[in-house]
């Protein structure tokens, strides 16, 4: 992580290693790294993560890893934002992990919108669920959201519908 954040790689993993040391007995509990990490390039975001990661095997834990992209994790920006590279190189010493996108359907992805883009739905999950299927990963959607409008429900309905086919293929896995 960049010095100017004021949190160096080695705080944020020593941190992870007492949340493991603490957890790794409990297997319905999953490191979920980071949310929405967005001050970095994903390069230094995949060293974080990786850093991350073994801090937490060094405590034993097998507990499941989720790591995350940069450019607050966005789906409909996993290509563009460097992720779609530099995610590749995020290593699981366990190899007991995931990877996170969220996604909202206005027109900034932020969620604060009531008027989601038509089309969106599942058009903005297409770089994330492409990605996972043609590298064989797994992958969550933790978080989503859209209006309780006409529209909005259109697409979201549409987003629900690609990650279902997306994640029940044979090439991937959610």
């Amino acid at each position: 992580m960049p010095a100017s954040l004021g949190v160096s790689n080695s705080r944020l993993a020593n941190l992870w290693a007492q949340t493991a040391t603490r957890y790794k007995n409990n297997p319905y509990v999953w490191f979920d790294l980071m949310n929405e990490p967005n001050k970095q390039t994903a390069l230094e975001w995949v060293k974080t993560d990786d850093a991350i990661a073994a801090a937490i095997r060094a405590t034993g834990a097998t507990n499941k890893i989720i790591f995350q992209g940069t450019a607050w994790d966005g789906a409909w920006k996993w290509a563009t934002s460097g992720n779609a590279t530099e995610m590749l190189k995020a290593y699981d010493p366990g190899n007991n992990y995931a990877f996170e996108a969220h996604q909202y359907l206005d027109r900034d992805g932020s969620g604060t919108s009531p008027t989601c883009v038509a089309g969106s739905g599942a058009k903005r999950l297409e770089p994330f669920t492409t990605w996972l299927l043609t590298h064989g990963l797994l992958g969550i959607v933790g978080e989503v959201g859209w209006a309780a409008n006409d529209g909005c429900t259109i697409e979201g309905t549409a987003l629900m519908d690609h990650w279902l086919a997306a994640t029940t293929s044979t090439a991937g896995g959610g």
